[in-house]
């Protein structure tokens, strides 16, 4: 709460996305698996997170998402 006395008194209006992200991720036990679906969701990756990336028998996600894909790694 001290926080947000002190971004009131600042005048600051923090970006909802990020206020929200930021204050998850303090809470013991979820920081890892929002910091994946933040990743998933700025690559544009999080509508096929539950997709497997495919081979040469399945096609998988498409080709885009995979350059997408190998610069998240």
């Amino acid at each position: 709460m001290e926080v947000i006395r002190r971004e009131k008194q600042a005048g600051i209006l923090p970006d909802p996305d990020v206020d929200a992200y930021m204050k998850a991720i303090s809470v013991e036990g979820l920081k890892s698996t929002l910091q994946t679906d933040y990743i998933l969701k700025i690559l544009g990756l999080d509508i096929c997170s539950d997709i497997m990336v495919g081979d040469a028998m399945r096609r998988g996600i498409s080709g885009g998402q995979k350059k997408r894909l190998t610069t998240g790694r």
